[in-house]
């Protein structure tokens, strides 16, 4: 396992395109990583749509996404689900606090969803192997 297959919390300050005025870890209130969460299984889905219904009372969103499973392959880095910027805003609008995938990344460039998250203080937890 290669250092960027490990779980890690991703901030403002650790993205290029979001490192003027982003926010580091330690900047971030304790609160923010106290809540209830809930697990979604979107097993299979190349991109993720819809699965939001049963979601309220939730602070933390997992997405489990099957590609974990990967890892080891040498195909982890390719092909990652993504999360939907339709997804994305709704997850804003709920008030999320942090939202993870069992990938490397829950979008890919131009990163939008990253983008949103992070204007919105939504912190993105990846590789949940």
């Amino acid at each position: 396992m290669s250092k960027n297959d490990q779980i890690k919390i991703k901030t403002p300050q650790e993205i290029e395109i979001m490192k003027e005025g982003g926010k580091n870890l330690d900047e971030i209130p304790l609160e923010n990583f106290i809540g209830n969460a809930i697990v979604i299984d979107v097993s299979g889905q190349k991109v993720i749509e819809d699965y939001l219904d049963n979601i309220d009372g939730a602070d933390f969103v997992f997405f489990y996404t099957g590609h974990a499973e990967q890892v080891y392959s040498g195909k982890y880095y390719e092909n990652n689900p993504v999360i939907s910027i339709d997804i994305a805003k709704r997850l804003v609008k709920k008030k999320i606090k942090v939202v993870g995938i069992d990938s490397f990344s829950p979008d890919n460039e131009p990163y939008e969803v990253h983008k949103l998250f992070f204007e919105n203080e939504i912190l993105s937890l990846e590789n949940l192997t």
